[in-house]
């Protein structure tokens, strides 16, 4: 029964994770509830392998909690710190991870294949019917690009590693990534765009050891499509205009001559950040005090932001201002390192077997670099995100995969 719960729940996940306000925050809420009692039922222990990773995401909650001895302001330090304690929430999904008899990769990809034309489609509505400029669904720009791009990855590990020996399979796992990347770009977010060019590199590489003939066809179509929507895009400014406009504004801001452009603002944030990382070095300023550090500085003139932010547009700088050395290295082990690590360590016997550690590199590699230009740790959507992605290519890497015929 809870096999039925889970994999009907994995599969409805993508479909409106960023088109439906509230959409996924439902479905984890239940997932986690399901674990607790199937867990509580069976009074499941916590696996060995386990522990350390959720050992280092205490360790980081810990380092949030304790920055909040330095915080001014109280409730915005509240309201980013429930955002943190989300991670809590990956235990009861890890009791249960290693009794599930069914894949959970799989109706993972099967709701993906769906979501992405779905969300394709809102893109497009979004950019040429409503007249935004940037793709949007139900959240900010960033967010809807960050997981567009997220769809897109999960779906290249499943092309590499030939999931499926089916040619209308293998044609609609293509096509929704295409449909995936295209939404992603339309949505002007430099930190999910930037994950394109450096993720999936890697993720050719992890897949060397399969390559044959039918793979390098596949890398070679996308590639061709790719340099075709480039080419194709090349007057219309959410493709290639926010390269240019980002080349633009270097040039204007090392010159002074525009500071406050997307780039000049945030470079602006880091510096503040690292203001107050020199005021509070080991525990930070105080998780949620971005906004009362800024203001504080536009206020005294040390800073041309002309407006306050409630983050510095960076996990790794809010993290190094906000919760200090503690926290940011404890961020960067719990989220990243040691997680990495899990599924580099997989040792999978063929080409399927390989899509969790494949998949899992890529989830985790996509969210470091969202990281680099965007505070994705305040933004529930995508905390959810990357506990719900990190459960399900965790539980799968427990089981051996067939190719679905």
């Amino acid at each position: 029964m809870q096999d039925r719960i889970f994999a009907s729940l994995v599969f409805l996940f993508p479909l409106g994770m960023a088109s439906i306000s509230h959409y996924a925050s439902t479905l984890f809420f239940l997932m986690v509830l399901t674990a607790c009692w199937y867990a509580c039922r069976e009074r499941l222990p916590l696996e060995l392998e386990y522990r350390q990773l959720l050992f280092w995401m205490l360790l980081f909650c810990g380092a949030v909690l304790l920055s909040l001895v330095n915080v001014h302001d109280l409730a915005e330090g509240i309201d980013h710190t429930g955002k943190i304690l989300y991670l809590l929430a990956l235990f009861p999904l890890l009791l249960v991870s290693g009794k599930l008899s069914v894949p959970l990769v799989r109706p993972l990809v099967a709701g993906l294949v769906v979501a992405g034309p779905l969300n394709l489609l809102i893109a497009l509505y979004s950019v040429y019917v409503t007249g935004y400029e940037r793709a949007q669904g139900a959240y900010h720009p960033i967010i809807f690009g960050s997981l567009m791009m997220l769809g897109g990855l999960v779906l290249s590990a499943c092309v590499l590693t030939g999931i499926t020996r089916s040619r209308l399979k293998r044609a609609l796992v293509f096509f929704s990534m295409c449909c995936f990347f295209i939404a992603s770009f339309l949505s002007g977010s430099r930190g999910a765009l930037l994950a394109f060019p450096l993720v999936i590199p890697v993720l050719l590489t992890l897949s060397s050891n399969k390559l044959n003939i039918a793979l390098v066809s596949r890398i070679a179509v996308i590639v061709v499509f790719f340099l075709g929507v480039l080419g194709l895009a090349e007057k219309n400014n959410v493709f290639l205009g926010g390269k240019r406009q980002t080349i633009n504004n270097i040039i204007r801001y090392s010159s002074g001559e525009k500071i406050n452009t997307p780039l000049g603002t945030r470079l602006q944030l880091w510096g503040v950040a690292y203001e107050m990382f020199k005021e509070h070095p080991l525990i930070g300023s105080g998780y949620g005090d971005f906004t009362y550090e800024v203001d504080r500085r536009i206020e005294t003139k040390q800073t041309k932001l002309g407006k306050s932010f409630r983050h510095a547009h960076s996990i790794y700088f809010d993290q190094l201002g906000s919760t200090g050395l503690v926290g940011l290295s404890t961020m960067v082990l719990s989220l990243f390192f040691f997680p990495l690590k899990f599924f580099l360590r997989l040792h999978p016997r063929r080409g399927p077997d390989s899509l969790p550690k494949v998949a899992g590199v890529a989830m985790l590699l996509g969210f470091a670099i969202f990281g680099l230009t965007e505070g994705w740790l305040t933004r529930s959507p995508l905390v959810i995100a990357y506990l719900a992605y990190s459960f399900i290519l965790i539980s799968s890497s427990r089981h051996q995969l067939t190719e679905m015929t």
